[in-house]
Formats: C-alpha cells, structure tokens, sequence
C-alpha cells in the first residue's frame, strides 16, 4: 500500500480502448455450474475501484513556471492533464462456501468534465478539468485455483494508492476547443493510461476487467 504523491508521465496504449474484446476472465478457475451449484467449495472473489479528478495544464518550457489553463495564457510549447489518482483491490478467500455460479462484473467508469468544449473536435473529451469514478465495482468471483498438494494459489487481501500523480492528454500548443486533439476517443485513452498506471502499482488490479 502507497500514499503520496508520485508524478509520473505515461503515454496512450495505442489505439486500444478499455474492456475491448475481452472476455473469458474467470477461466482459470473451473465454473460448470452443473459442478459447483449447491455443492460447498473454496471460492476466490476479487474486487477492484478506481478514481480520479484532473487538471490541465500550460507549459511554457524552461523559462515560465507552468500554470493551469486561463483565457489570458498564450503561446505555450503544450498543454496536458494531471490526474490525482486513487485505486484499490480487495481479494478474499471463501471457504467451504456455495454459490450458484462464478460470476464476472466489468468495472465500469465514468468521466465528467468541467468546461468541456462542445465545438466539433472537442465534443466530450476531459476539457479544463474533471473526474473519473468507478460506478460498478470490477468483481470476478470463481473457484480457488489449487496446487497439486491442494494449497489454494490465489491472491488474499486488501491493496491500495492513494493521491499519485498521473500525466497524459498531452497536445501541441494553447488549447483549444475547436482544436483536433480534446476528443472522446483521447479521454477514453487517458482513462486507460490511468488504469494502466494502476495495474502497474497494484500487482491484483486487472486493466482486463475496466470499461469506460
């Protein structure tokens, strides 16, 4: 568990968003439900949370301190967000226990901004500033996982971050609501820049399980 503030810089993973494509999660525990209905077992349930708030910056090289976007800024090299970020785990053994089912809940996170431009090539993206918040809880609940001599492998406990630094949204130049780069594909890229960072501190946090 970490607390503090840590600035770090991160790039966009490409061109591949949050949640897509992927299924399957839980397939290394066994889930025929025919197998495992009513019948008492060992049961490993994971659970994962995310948030954030942002805001963007000016950055004027080496010779101006950097400062936060107004009307009156001009001719800076760039101009980026910075995200204070909060992420948690929980992973708890169940045993002897029953359940009907294994079961799977995409975590499912939502972003507001504030002053979000509503020109064309702005339209939804992270604006002057916002937040991000997990409003489904990712949950992945499956039978243990075992080695030969029976020793359950899965993770136990709870891990967590809190107030860690994260930049990205990075673009050329003032910003500009009209200006092809705040868009809703970016934000949605950064949101995954965010839980990358995430799932890089916290060894049990699975960028698999996110959607936005």
């Amino acid at each position: 568990m970490t607390a503090g503030i840590v600035n770090v810089e991160i790039g966009s993973v490409g061109a591949s968003l949050i949640g897509g494509g992927r299924t399957n999660l839980t397939a290394s525990g066994a889930c025929d439900p025919s197998a495992v209905s009513g019948t008492p077992n060992d049961w490993s349930i994971h659970e994962q949370g995310l948030d954030f708030t942002w805001t963007r910056f000016q950055e004027y090289g080496n010779t101006t301190a950097n400062t936060t976007l107004t009307a009156s800024s001009s001719h800076p090299s760039m101009n980026y967000v910075e995200c204070v970020v909060n992420a948690w785990t929980n992973d708890t053994v169940m045993y002897n226990a029953v359940y009907p089912s294994c079961t799977q809940t995409m975590q499912d996170i939502n972003y507001l901004a504030s002053g979000a431009c509503t020109g064309t090539g702005g339209t939804s993206g992270l604006g002057r500033q916002g937040g991000a918040f997990t409003v489904v809880v990712g949950n992945i609940r499956k039978l243990s996982t075992k080695d030969a001599l029976g020793n359950i492998t899965d993770p136990s406990g709870y891990d967590y971050f809190h107030n860690h630094s994260v930049i990205t949204n990075k673009a050329p130049g003032l910003y500009a609501c009209d200006s092809p780069y705040d868009t809703s594909t970016a934000a949605i890229r950064s949101v995954n820049d965010v839980a990358t960072y995430a799932a890089n501190m916290l060894p049990h946090f699975n960028l698999n399980l996110v959607k936005v």
